[in-house]
């Protein structure tokens, strides 16, 4: 059977000397994470490689690893903990998810007078404190942003000036599942082609950008060469282009809740809170730099407060987003401390 291009891709950029060095340094990462476990993934479709050796081999800044190593070590010496947490498997995007949990129970075990626990089941986390208790249960909006990131850290490594982008606020679905593989087959094919990829970097010396193929039948997906000192500007270029924020944003605000609403027991635990991160997108962010207005939220008889934000994976999140709640709930009288 054909290797598949992306995985050549793949064993060609990802150090496993760096993996191995960086788990032994850092110790809580290492301690639930084995080389053994995340070389597993180097066979296994759609991504072959492991959510986090593939951030291990490749990533330069040794701080976000100290980073994360800081927020495993909090996690574990919360009540409750458990390593089957850590998520397993090889799914790309499972890291951002598993790093919103820990990033969330930091923010609220370091702040505001509370105490944390992790919860066996249902929702994520309890959180006690002078005001009463309440549970959160943390999500981040995926959708097919994971696997545009993927693939923009991929060719990142084929080449510096390689761009990945889509038109914001309008529909971006990306294959699923079975779907993926054969997809990143496909679109990565071209690059293990030397000269294919030499004739596009002086094509864009010429004028910029140059946009370059992608599958046939994917829309609103742009791989494109960049090149700031091109003697011509390339006018074309639709994802700088937008749809209507507004609209678009009231669809992601009703589909993350609507995601939600029946899942984890959220209703036989009250008050609840949904701690919702929209980083992967970018439509989010944009919206919110540009001042528009963000919907308020249904919370319907599921939430009792949802707390929509874009945090970065660097950082712990601060509550002065965006937070919806009813008005008798714990979080109002903790943001008023």
């Amino acid at each position: 059977m054909k290797e598949p291009t992306h995985k050549i891709l793949i064993d060609r950029y990802l150090n496993w000397n760096l993996v191995k060095e960086r788990l032994e340094y850092y110790k809580n990462i290492g301690k639930f994470y084995s080389l053994d476990n995340l070389k597993d993934c180097s066979t296994k479709a759609p991504y072959f490689c492991h959510y986090l050796a593939w951030r291990l081999g490749t990533w330069t800044d040794e701080q976000w690893f100290e980073f994360f190593d800081k927020l495993l070590d909090n996690a574990t010496k919360l009540p409750n903990w458990n390593k089957t947490r850590v998520p397993q498997g090889c799914e790309f995007d499972n890291f951002w998810s598993f790093i919103w949990e820990l990033q969330v129970a930091q923010l609220f075990s370091y702040n505001y007078n509370t105490s944390v626990e992790w919860m066996n089941s249902g929702p994520d986390l309890k959180v006690n404190s002078n005001v009463g208790q309440f549970f959160v249960e943390c999500t981040i909006y995926r959708k097919s942003f994971g696997l545009e990131e993927f693939i923009g850290e991929l060719l990142d490594h084929v080449h510096i000036q390689i761009r990945v982008s889509h038109i914001p606020f309008t529909i971006f679905s990306l294959p699923k599942n079975k779907n993926v593989e054969p997809f990143l087959d496909e679109l990565c094919r071209p690059f293990l082609d030397e000269e294919f990829l030499e004739k596009k970097l002086k094509e864009v010396q010429e004028i910029s950008p140059i946009i370059l193929p992608t599958p046939n039948g994917i829309e609103n997906l742009y791989i494109f060469i960049e090149n700031h000192n091109a003697k011509n500007f390339n006018p074309y270029q639709p994802w700088t282009a937008t749809g209507l924020p507004e609209n678009f944003l009231d669809v992601i605000v009703k589909e993350v809740l609507g995601n939600k609403r029946s899942s984890n027991k959220l209703k036989l635990h009250r008050p609840n809170l949904l701690a919702v991160n929209l980083l992967l997108g970018v439509d989010f962010q944009l919206a919110n730099a540009v001042r528009r207005a963000i919907p308020t939220p249904n919370l319907g008889a599921e939430y009792d407060a949802v707390f929509l934000t874009a945090c970065g994976i660097d950082i712990i999140p601060s509550l002065k987003g965006f937070i919806y709640f009813y008005d008798d709930h714990p979080i109002k009288a903790l943001l008023n401390q």
